[in-house]
């Protein structure tokens, strides 16, 4: 079997049948892929509407477990029951989009295997109205050496392929590597880093396929964390993934100016998404303790910090312009 589509589920009836329906939309026949719902416990209807929607969609396989394990070994549980070579994961807020190219990506994994997996654009919609799009990094689809983007883009202070359900991976690659439970917020970002840098190369496909809709499940793991456990979480990630391709943290000024661009984005503009009980001004007291201790260059941050809020006031400020044509 080539592709295990894998579907961690807990109490997610309300939007169950849509994931799974989004599947039909997979251009492989269907004894090639599985859908693998990996029920952890639910106590409502999720499974049952499962079972029903297998006389529509036979490649259904639903997996039960008799407790709930947790939130990550349920995710690592989809990749030992996983029969497809290859593991994608979506979970159940998300759906394939109907223009997918996931067979193409397939092929790319089939015929080339130094390349460790591929990555693709995806819609993240925050409301009904509004939408983002998520890996944006190339206008074309690219093959890259693993280790050389993965460095590129921390030293840019981002994180990246932490969002799983955007990742076509290999199962004999993922099969070992687990989840950080310390680091419930960031561990896709350094699980994922691992898994690209199994190999020399990664492939980036610029078509989204899939579409992430956040504002489905307000109660989400994320509605619960606050900005502190956030920020720890992101300079913990940034710590470990440097340290897998050779970045000392001192060169990481650029993540920790853009952690506080990340601080009052969530505090103006993302607020409704995370815990009512963070605290924004500790959050910034433990980022600038962080700066001291790592003896990370404070102008060089400071720096980077006002390059980055110019570039942001400019793309304000041209969105603007445009919509007022």
């Amino acid at each position: 079997m080539l592709l295990t589509i894998a579907i961690p589920n807990f109490n997610g009836a309300v939007y169950i049948a849509d994931t799974i329906i989004s599947c039909r939309n997979i251009r492989l026949p269907l004894d090639a892929f599985e859908i693998l719902v990996m029920d952890n416990a639910s106590t409502d209807n999720s499974v049952e509407i499962a079972e029903q929607l297998k006389a529509l969609i036979p490649n259904i396989r639903i997996v039960r477990n008799q407790e709930n394990i947790g939130r990550l070994p349920n995710w690592k549980k989809c990749i030992t029951e996983a029969r497809g070579t290859y593991l994608n994961y979506l979970f159940v807020t998300d759906q394939i989009n109907e223009h997918n190219n996931i067979h193409d990506l397939v092929e790319v994994l089939n015929r080339d295997d130094k390349i460790s997996m591929c990555a693709s654009k995806f819609i993240i919609k925050y409301d009904r109205m509004s939408q983002h799009i998520g890996n944006d990094f190339f206008n074309s689809d690219i093959k890259m050496e693993s280790k050389v983007f993965i460095s590129s883009q921390i030293l840019k202070g981002l994180l990246v392929n932490g969002f799983l359900q955007a990742n076509l991976m290999r199962c004999e690659d993922i099969s070992g590597i687990d989840f950080n439970e310390t680091l419930p917020f960031t561990c896709d970002h350094i699980f994922s880093s691992e898994a690209a840098l199994k190999r020399d190369y990664m492939f980036f496909s610029t078509n989204p396929q899939i579409t992430w809709s956040i504002y489905k499940n307000p109660g989400r793991f994320h509605s619960k964390t606050t900005i502190g456990e956030i920020v720890r979480n992101n300079l913990e990630a940034a710590k470990t993934i440097s340290q897998m391709v050779g970045i000392g943290i001192k060169d990481l000024y650029r993540f920790y100016a853009l952690e506080i661009d990340r601080i009052l984005y969530q505090k103006f503009r993302q607020s409704h998404l995370i815990s009512g009980k963070s605290s924004f001004i500790r959050s910034f007291l433990y980022l600038f303790r962080e700066i001291n201790k790592n003896r990370i260059s404070k102008p060089l941050v400071i720096n980077s910090f006002i390059n980055q809020m110019s570039k942001t006031l400019i793309q304000i400020v041209k969105k603007k312009l445009i919509n007022n044509k």
